[in-house]
């Protein structure tokens, strides 16, 4: 069969646009290396929806996780996936980090953000997240932040975008990307596919993908973040709590989930190795200090697991690489780290006009 689509990837991007795709009446299959889909970095991340203010505006991911965001209330309507917008805060412990706070603000505002409040009185501050440290002196409030369940959502993107038409094939490690006369041949390690359109959104591996097809002006690293989650019972939040961002981080945050845990992490460690998700006795030490500056009172001794997720870090510019590319019909979605979770219905809509530049007939289906 001739697929006028193939997505190489199935974490929560592949299968955004797999989904978004599916209500065109097109042959869209998509290909996954591991036994299931969201193998990858989507199922071990923060699984917050976050609200924008903090990539650079020169970035395209500030842009992507603003519009993302919006699109969070209607997605989770048709698709019902665990998700809650409780708000977030950007605690700041010294006085010389409010202005920065003010900043974010401003600009944030300008945007379209909505409702994002810089709160000085500490009193309101503990009355909306009793468990914050007193050493706070300010907050970033954004209402519009919130939290996910990463996998469960992107399992549901799956199903949705399988019963509108989208074939699955997972164990597909793929091999070598030929293409000429406007036709891409992908072997893997099971099988071979054709197809008139690639979407390369394999994460860590984008980068390998990529060069298969002779594009080689990007490589993903590896940076590793290390958790702890901890028992529902012990330590419940209100927000999510994120120190003030660091030019590698967000920071070390305290989060609760959509389950009713709570967690802390991610440190960022860059590694080497694409498949080193072990954690580290030092790692972990490194993400409770951190998490201790926002919440005193950590239950470490109620912590139930501790893991480690990978992120695709791209080289040169920290922005994410979504490239119409000048191989006709291949298109890159690489390079997507945080806020990645919260861009992936941007992201898909703007691959969506990739595709439609390059001339496929998007007719919707009459029954999507």
């Amino acid at each position: 069969m001739l697929y006028d689509i193939i997505i190489i990837g199935g974490g929560v991007t592949g299968c955004c646009i797999a989904r978004t795709l599916s209500k065109y009446d097109l042959k869209i299959c998509l290909l996954e290396k591991e036994a299931d889909i969201a193998g990858g970095t989507t199922k071990a991340n923060s699984g917050v929806v976050h609200a924008g203010y903090s990539s650079p505006r020169e970035f395209q991911k500030r842009n992507l996780c603003i519009k993302g965001n919006s699109l969070y209330t209607q997605a989770q309507k048709e698709l019902n996936f665990p998700f809650k917008r409780i708000g977030s805060f950007v605690c700041a412990l010294e006085d010389n980090q409010i202005k920065g706070l003010e900043e974010e603000r401003k600009e944030g505002i300008e945007d379209g953000i909505p409702g994002l409040e810089v709160i000085l009185d500490k009193k309101t501050i503990k009355k909306m997240e009793p468990k914050l440290t007193d050493e706070i002196v300010g907050v970033l409030h954004a209402p519009s932040a919130g939290i996910v369940s990463p996998y469960e959502m992107t399992i549901a993107l799956a199903e949705n975008a399988a019963m509108n038409g989208v074939k699955f094939f997972r164990n597909q490690n793929v091999k070598k990307i030929s293409h000429s006369d406007y036709t891409f041949i992908i072997k893997t390690e099971n099988g071979e596919f054709e197809g008139s359109n690639v979407i390369n959104a394999a994460g860590l591996w984008a980068g390998k993908i990529s060069k298969m097809v002779g594009l080689d002006y990007f490589d993903i690293l590896p940076r590793k973040g290390e958790y702890i989650l901890f028992d529902r019972n012990a330590l419940q939040l209100n927000k999510v709590l994120f120190p003030v961002a660091t030019k590698v981080s967000k920071g070390i945050l305290v989060c609760p989930t959509v389950h009713g845990n709570t967690f802390v992490g991610p440190n960022a460690q860059n590694i080497t190795d694409k498949k080193d998700n072990a954690t580290t006795t030092a790692g972990l030490k490194e993400v409770l200090e951190g998490a201790i500056s926002l919440v005193p009172n950590i239950p470490a001794r109620s912590s139930i697991r501790n893991f480690a997720g990978l992120r695709a870090i791209p080289t040169g510019k920290y922005d994410f690489i979504i490239d119409n590319t000048d191989i006709w019909g291949f298109i890159n979605v690489a390079g997507i780290l945080s806020p990645g979770l919260t861009s992936c219905y941007a992201i898909a809509e703007k691959v969506e006009d990739f595709l439609e530049l390059l001339g496929l007939n998007l007719t919707v289906k009459e029954d999507y």
